[in-house]
């Protein structure tokens, strides 16, 4: 590689690095990973992206998007880091605020916990490394769980 491109590779990296930031937004509680760590990680996506992306087939920013965040995604399921489980987590429901019941099992709490996050149940599915279909089941199943404790 010359010179010319590395210094335009590190260029293109400030510029994009806002890319990096918004998916930490996404990422940053779900997994013991620590911030900086999740930058490194998004920024080697972002890097990636720079080197493989083709302008005359999309945006440089629309093809990094995605690459930083499976490159985060894959980080978080290599190493099986998981969210911890919290007692208090909230989930909405029709403008509705319901406690989330303590008595879920961990998988459950790790699922609600994401899905109250913004994750998609695909993308649940990934972090557990579980099918998708098995987070829907489970999420039908916390959800009845919710109603029937806040009917009460």
């Amino acid at each position: 590689m010359k010179i010319m491109d590395t210094k335009r590779e590190q260029e293109l990296v400030l510029e994009n690095l806002g890319l990096v930031l918004s998916q930490l937004r996404k990422f940053k509680y779900t997994s013991y990973l620590g911030e900086d760590d999740l930058i490194s990680v998004g920024t080697i996506g972002l890097l990636k992206a720079i080197r493989g992306h083709k302008p005359e087939k999309s945006k440089l920013s629309t093809y990094a998007w995605h690459i930083i965040k499976n490159e985060i995604l894959a980080e978080i399921k290599k190493n099986k880091y998981t969210v911890p489980i919290k007692n208090n987590v909230y989930y909405l429901d029709n403008n509705e605020l319901f406690e989330v019941l303590p008595d879920l099992s961990e998988i459950e709490n790790n699922i609600i916990t994401y899905k109250t996050h913004g994750y998609t149940n695909k993308e649940i599915a990934a972090i557990l490394d579980i099918d998708k279909e098995i987070v829907r089941n489970l999420l039908q199943k916390i959800y009845r769980k919710i109603r029937e404790a806040n009917a009460e």
